[in-house]
């Protein structure tokens, strides 16, 4: 399957509620490709979304954090801004699935991740949806 296909096939799961595990399974194709020069890693940010509509944090932190680790890759696309909110999210996730001490360590991170977010973001106009969807939920997170 082309690797535009398989892109815009997993965008169209994830906008139109479908199952997050067929999308997945489109995007294992890409896995040969997601590193080369042919652009800013939009599978492995797209696997990511994936596994956060299947609840999984872990598998989704795995991947945001890949975006994170290429930034030579992922240039100024985005996906690189926002890999940092979305790890923020998985890793919020993954702490409500764990114990103390490892939850913990999860929340940390989550409070980095979006602190990164924020910093990156630091001279966006404050009413960009997604900037503001970002506050509140960090706003909201109960970090005792």
């Amino acid at each position: 399957m082309d690797k535009t296909l398989i892109i815009v096939s997993t965008f169209l799961y994830l906008n139109f509620g479908l199952l997050a595990q067929h999308a997945l399974g489109l995007l294992q194709a890409a896995i040969p490709y997601e590193t080369g020069r042919t652009g800013p890693m939009i599978p492995v940010y797209l696997r990511g979304q994936d596994y956060l509509a299947a609840g999984n944090g872990p598998a989704a932190a795995a991947e945001f954090q890949r975006l994170r680790d290429h930034p030579g890759l992922v240039g100024n696309d985005v996906t690189a801004a926002l890999a940092h909110l979305y790890l923020g999210r998985a890793r919020t996730l993954e702490a409500t699935t764990l114990q103390s001490p490892a939850a913990e360590n999860a929340k940390a991170q989550a409070r980095a991740a979006y602190r990164d977010f924020f910093a990156l973001w630091s001279d966006a106009d404050q009413d960009i949806p997604i900037f503001t969807a970002a506050k509140a939920e960090f706003s909201r997170l109960k970090w005792n």
